[in-house]
């Protein structure tokens, strides 16, 4: 999976989400088929993290191919 977390959305010239789209736009061939998102975030506020962070959780609890390890 790739994220990509677009922070300092706190502050009024941050990168909008289209923004971000459109720069990785050349990257498309690429990036394939594999999940993408795009997260508007401001760490300094703690908006959008852990968001961010449970989508991938979730991604990498899914792949069937990697399943991740279970702790003993």
């Amino acid at each position: 999976p790739l994220l990509i977390l677009g922070n300092k959305q706190d502050l009024p010239e941050s990168r909008t989400i289209m923004d971000l789209k459109n720069a990785f736009h050349d990257s498309v061939r690429r990036i394939g088929n594999r999940d993408c998102f795009i997260k508007p975030i401001s760490a300094l506020e703690g908006t959008g993290v852990m968001e961010g962070i449970e989508w991938m959780r979730k991604c990498v609890e899914r792949n069937p191919y990697r399943p991740p390890r279970k702790k003993d």
